[in-house]
Order: structure tokens, then sequence, then C-alpha cells
């Protein structure tokens, strides 16, 4: 095997082991995700708080909640527009940017009032988005985890979830 197929060789070998560590990574943060409620959980290289280091910190924030946005129907709303306020409304029956802008104030006031709105007017509330899992690591992750490795304390192949090599003759 000559240098470039040795080079190609790594290129590929870390390929695989990068999507092996993603795939982990993602079933692990699905896995926290069901179970690590609303906060914040630390991370460290042992039990022991005399000699441990702090690998990171797990988070998962508080959902975010949606705000009201008005939808107005021009064709809907444009024959009231002209009878409230001409000035609002350009020749060729298209709502001004201004106007639009106070009828979405408008339409978000009366939402929040529990008024009707004016006819053309929707106000949608989009569904709310998950808070999902999210891991910070701390800045010298990499030389805690290779001492923990080197020290016997953290199993690469579990965490990879890298098989057993075949022993010769065995069926793949």
């Amino acid at each position: 095997m000559n240098d470039r197929q040795k080079l190609l060789r790594t290129i590929a070998a870390g390929t695989a082991v990068k999507q092996i560590a993603d795939e982990a990574i993602n079933a692990a943060k699905k896995a926290l995700q069901a179970d690590l409620p609303r906060g914040t959980e630390y991370l460290y290289t042992s039990a022991d708080p005399e000699t441990r280091e702090e690998l990171g910190y797990a988070t998962v924030p508080k959902p975010t909640q949606p705000k009201p946005k008005p939808e107005l129907r021009d064709e809907e709303i444009l024959p009231w527009l002209l009878e409230e306020n001409e000035d609002a409304v350009e020749v060729r029956y298209v709502i001004k940017e201004w106007a639009r802008k106070d009828l979405e104030a408008a339409a978000l006031a009366a939402h929040k009032a529990g008024e009707p709105q004016k006819p053309g007017i929707d106000v949608v509330v989009p569904a709310a988005r998950p808070a999902s899992a999210r891991f910070t690591p701390s800045k010298n992750l990499v030389p805690l985890v290779r001492g923990m490795w080197q020290s016997g304390e953290l199993d690469l192949v579990d965490v990879l979830a890298i098989e057993t090599r075949p022993e010769p003759g065995d069926a793949a």
C-alpha cells in the first residue's frame, strides 16, 4: 500500500468513525430528550468532587411560545378599509405597507382582547416548537476524554458501538 492509499484509508476510517459518532450522539440526544427535564445537568470526568473536571453540560431550554401573526386577505378587507380609511388603499387596491402594519397591530390587539377580527383578517398561532436538548462541551473536552480513555474510565468501543472484529471464516 502506497502513501496515498494510507492517507485515503485514514480519511475513510475517520469518516466512518465520525458517522458512527454522529449516530451515537444523535441516539444519546434522543434518549436524553426523553429523560432530561427542562434545565441544566453538568457532566464531570468522575464522581469524586476532589478530582473531577467538568466535561460540559446538557440543557433543555424553556419551550418557545409562538407569537400570533395576522394574515390579511386583501380581497375581503378592502371594502371595509375603503370605508374606514380611504388613504390606506391605493387605486390599484393594494394595501399600503404602513396600513398593513397598522392592521396587523390592530388584529393582534383584537386577538389579545378576544374581540372579533375585521373581515379578511385571520390571526394564526403556529404550533409551539418543542425544546431540544443541547450539550455544550468544555473548552478542554478532548484532553479530558483522552485522559478518561487512557485511564480506563471510558470505553470508546462502547461509545461508538463498534462491533468486535469477526473471526476469520465467520460469515459477516
